[in-house]
């Protein structure tokens, strides 16, 4: 018995189990499905961040059509946007050291590297976007609010009368 658990012990760590068959391979795969496993729970958590900025996307894109956007709605949006948009890159980040460290196929890391660029280039053209709209500044055109209250003071018009003489008649109607 004491030489069992000496043997047990000398075979610790080594991937040998107690009948002597070797185990390493057994091991690998199953750290791979760990790190596949792993992975999976790491994407499964950043979908709703993608589904949220494109949402959010969908929402600034629509105040943009509008033609009378309302600057400070496109301006919370794309704050929204901006704070998803910074959790999704952690997320990603995290999902591309397991993929650097687990020795996956460059595939998987240039389809993660695929995805950052879509979601970065969406969040960057709508700031550009937004911040353009800011510079030109509000609209002019009355709309309601602080620009229904304006008033104009238009020039007057003089209007000849007609006395009910024939003669004037045409003076008049020129």
């Amino acid at each position: 018995m004491v030489t069992l658990q000496r043997d047990k012990s000398m075979m610790a760590g080594t991937g040998v189990n107690d009948s002597g068959v070797d185990l390493t391979s057994n091991n690998e795969s199953e750290g791979d499905v760990v790190v596949h496993e792993k992975l999976k729970e790491l994407k499964k958590m950043r979908s709703p961040a993608r589904r949220m900025l494109m949402k959010l996307a969908e929402d600034i894109r629509g105040l943009l059509l509008d033609p009378l956007p309302n600057l400070d709605s496109m301006k919370m949006k794309l704050n929204e946007l901006i704070s998803v948009f910074d959790d999704l890159t952690k997320r990603d980040a995290e999902i591309l050291r397991e993929i650097s460290q687990a020795d996956l196929p460059e595939t998987e890391e240039d389809a993660e590297y695929a995805g950052q660029i879509k979601y970065q280039m969406i969040t960057q053209q709508l700031t550009d976007l937004v911040n353009k709209m800011e510079k030109r500044g509000k609209p002019e055109i009355p709309f309601g609010g602080e620009n229904a209250a304006r008033k104009f003071k238009l020039p007057k018009i003089e209007l000849t009368k007609f006395s009910g003489e024939l003669r004037d008649w045409l003076r008049f109607w020129s």
